[in-house]
């Protein structure tokens, strides 16, 4: 039995080549069917895990002229996450912790309830958020875990 449209395609590339190196035509192939679209629902309501998430602390270490930092500001907003911004250009100790956790002082830079994200890619910030959630969720957390 084939076990994909993979296999069946070189099959069928082999008895074509067969037939024309024997001078006969190719077997006729019929075109698999498309799969079938999947459709998604979004609740409305928001899940257990998703309010978790909108209460996990973050604090974003921003400037005001970085294009990232208002990706990042929007990103956040959309999601209704808590955070906070601390301007390192306007604020001398944001700008020290900055330093103390990124050395190269770019940003942003993300304090997720003590995971530190450097640069804004939605989906690695979501991972930490949501990780920090489920952390809270069974007491722990990135700060508690890092004492032990």
């Amino acid at each position: 039995m084939l076990k994909s449209t993979m296999d069946r395609s070189w099959l069928v590339l082999g008895a074509g080549v067969l037939a024309l190196a024997l001078g006969c035509a190719p077997p006729a192939v019929e075109p698999a069917a498309p799969p079938k679209a999947k459709t998604v629902t979004t609740p409305t309501t928001p899940t257990a895990i998703q309010q978790r998430m909108r209460k996990v602390p973050v604090a974003m270490y921003m400037t005001e002229w970085c294009p990232y930092c208002t990706r990042a500001r929007e990103w956040l907003q959309r999601g209704q996450y808590s955070f906070i911004e601390h301007d390192v250009e306007h604020d001398d100790r944001a700008a020290a912790v900055l330093l103390s956790l990124n050395p190269r002082g770019s940003v942003p830079m993300f304090d997720v309830d003590g995971l530190i994200v450097v640069g804004f890619e939605p989906a690695e910030l979501h991972a930490a958020i949501r990780h920090a959630a489920e952390a809270r969720k069974s007491g722990g957390g990135w700060g508690q875990a890092a004492e032990q």
